[in-house]
């Protein structure tokens, strides 16, 4: 019996119906609502309430396979909101990247201990004012899993501050009226930069440190460059040359009003309107790192053991910096280390504490606690309290 164009028809209908749900049942690439739920939910996890995800658009993708896994990297760009006043957090301190992660800003009286305690555990970020609304751009990794795409990871890349409707004089009342809160701005700026206005002749310390941290990564990378590629002290180097060692394989670029002036393979980059690395530190030292003062009277045994370990930590990171710093002068010619010898292994030289300053917090060896004091040792051995003794085991 030979099938009627109806029932040819119904027949056809339903085999489109099942392609149609076998397709979308396989998702085969990851949604712009597969992106912007997954920005929702990192922000509910980590933000603590004070931001708020106000625009998500997807605006690239690119699918790959590596030893069977398929991935996925969807860019998006979206619009957060801070609900209220606090500290943003940073998920890469020496990058300047960004997380979605949030602090609540310290009252004045807070114990000036626990406050440092509480910068070490959560690191660096900046001051945003309740209402500030931040342009972002980033990646979101998917990873294929048996029950569909899973979100490995989310990376924020710039983050540009959108135009506040307030004026100076209500930006200058909220700041008299929460005089701890030095919420930023909305200023013209460079990508992946958040910072304060300010001028040559009363910098913010947020510009400071934007400008160091590229000044060193800029030197970082042109010592790289100069070993990869057989150089010599004076030789001359481009910004094009150094950019494959450069954070995003990207020359920074200089707040508004200066640029960053490359010299050749030896001599230090220089801010065109604040100079090197030493002249900032040197003439904006206070500005930049204002002295801690440790209180330890008012300290129970356990925080003082705790404040011990976590100096060790950065004495120790401090060492490995110099140790790096000094193998890559030795080699370039640059400079001869007075604890370095030509016919010694860098494992077995002891920097002291003037070696080690610049590569502290605020450059500034920590205080020991009344009683005792810090042991730096050699470089293959770690720091140690000579009252607790090595708490990095």
């Amino acid at each position: 019996m030979k099938p009627t164009a109806k029932k040819i028809g119904i027949l056809l209908a339903g085999v489109c119906v099942a392609l149609l749900f076998l397709l979308g049942g396989c998702s085969l690439k990851p949604t712009e609502s597969d992106g912007q739920r997954a920005v929702q939910n990192q922000i509910t996890q980590d933000s603590e309430g004070r931001i708020t995800l106000t625009e998500f658009h997807k605006t690239n993708g690119q699918a790959a396979e590596v030893n069977g896994v398929k991935l996925y990297s969807l860019e998006f760009e979206a619009e957060i909101a801070f609900t209220e006043a606090c500290r943003w957090l940073l998920a890469d301190p020496v990058n300047r990247k960004y997380s979605f992660r949030t602090a609540a800003i310290p009252q004045s009286n807070m114990n000036q201990i626990q406050t440092l305690l509480d910068h070490l555990n959560t690191g660096d970020g900046s001051a945003v004012a309740k209402g500030q609304k931040v342009k972002i751009t980033g990646t979101i990794s998917f990873e294929k899993k048996e029950k569909g795409w899973s979100v490995e990871g989310i990376t924020i890349g710039n983050a540009t501050l959108v135009a506040s409707s307030k004026n100076d004089r209500q930006i200058t009342n909220e700041r008299q009226n929460n005089p701890n809160s030095n919420a930023l701005t909305a200023v013209s700026q460079p990508p992946s930069t958040i910072i304060p206005k300010s001028t040559p002749s009363q910098p913010s310390k947020d510009e400071l440190l934007l400008i160091l941290t590229d000044l060193r990564n800029i030197d970082a990378a042109e010592n790289q460059w100069a070993l990869m590629n057989r150089k010599n002290t004076g030789d001359s180097v481009t910004e094009s040359d150094i950019k494959l060692y450069l954070p995003n394989n990207q020359f920074p670029v200089h707040p508004p009003g200066g640029s960053y002036i490359l010299n050749s393979v030896g001599q230090k980059t220089k801010s065109s309107i604040y100079g090197s690395v030493d002249d900032i530190t040197s003439k904006y030292h206070d500005l930049i790192y204002p002295k801690e003062r440790r209180d330890f009277g008012n300290m129970t045994p356990d925080q003082i053991r705790n404040l011990v370990a976590n100096d060790l930590r950065w004495i120790d990171g401090a060492k490995n910096q110099w140790a790096l710093e000094q193998a890559g002068a030795r080699i370039f010619g640059k400079i001869q280390s007075k604890n370095w010898g030509s016919d010694k292994d860098t494992q077995l030289q002891k920097p002291d504490e003037d070696d080690l300053k610049p590569y502290l917090y605020g450059g500034y060896f920590p205080e020991h606690p009344p009683g005792g004091n810090y042991i730096i040792n050699a470089i293959d051995q770690p720091p140690v309290s000579s009252v607790y003794g090595n708490l990095l085991q």
